[in-house]
């Protein structure tokens, strides 16, 4: 469990986050500190990369590695399902 922690929290949030932040965003949306860019920035991270990439990985890590099964594309689908059935229930 920790390890699937470790790996979310070091791969994704460290790595892909950092790079989503620092090189994507601006080259979208541009890198001066105004209002009208900031509010670009907040509205795609919580309309498209939040619920369609930050809680559907970790929910994936999540069921992976507190699984009885370990690490396996079943596990990984459980935790899927497990972030659609909370989003739609």
């Amino acid at each position: 469990r920790n390890l699937g922690f470790l790996l979310y929290g070091g791969l994704y949030t460290g790595i892909f986050q950092n790079f989503l932040y620092t090189v994507l965003f601006p080259a979208w949306f541009g890198s001066d500190e105004s209002v009208v860019t900031i509010t670009k920035q907040v509205v795609a991270d919580n309309l498209v990369f939040g619920p369609l990439l930050c809680l559907p990985i970790a929910y994936a890590f999540k069921g992976a590695f507190t699984s009885e099964e370990g690490l396996s594309l079943e596990a990984l689908k459980y935790g899927f399902n497990k972030y659609i059935e909370d989003v739609f229930e």
